[in-house]
């Protein structure tokens, strides 16, 4: 078994994490007991186009997803309008509650099976109206926070 799975052949070149150099904690200590190094990745799939539909875009960005987690990822960032971007004008005008759709239900699982946070940004219909959101999803798969772009 590898210790560390960012060393590993299963993470492709690509998603490889690479840390940044290391400083010393400013209390003059030679080790901070409370720091850690924080795997932070941000996920692009390619746009929606004459040669990219949307399903093949989310499809690709939960593969990412994917990848990321098996690196050990500890927060992920997702491109915004994951939910909408590409699909017809009906999906934009209604869209459905954000956690209550299937990505969220596939979003939440990847983050539960490799224990990392994921930030979904989508645009999601309440009852006063629609919201481009950014869910905090958790180590668990629960939504610990919100943020709606004003």
């Amino acid at each position: 078994m590898v210790a560390n799975r960012r060393e590993s052949q299963h993470c492709p070149r690509s998603a490889r994490i690479r840390p940044l150099q290391q400083t010393r904690p400013s209390n003059g200590l030679e080790e901070d007991p409370m720091s850690r190094p924080v795997h932070i990745c941000t996920i692009q799939p390619p746009a929606v186009g004459d040669d990219v539909s949307h399903e093949q875009m989310e499809d690709t960005a939960l593969r990412l997803l994917e990848e990321a987690g098996a690196c050990d990822a500890d927060l992920v960032c997702l491109p915004e309008y994951l939910n909408v971007m590409g699909c017809a004008d009906d999906a934009w005008r209604s869209p459905g509650p954000a956690e209550q759709s299937p990505l969220f239900d596939k979003v939440a699982a990847l983050a539960r099976l490799h224990t990392m946070h994921v930030i979904l940004p989508v645009l999601d219909e309440r009852e006063d109206g629609n919201f481009n959101t950014s869910l905090v999803i958790d180590r668990s798969g629960q939504v610990v926070g919100r943020y709606d772009k004003t």
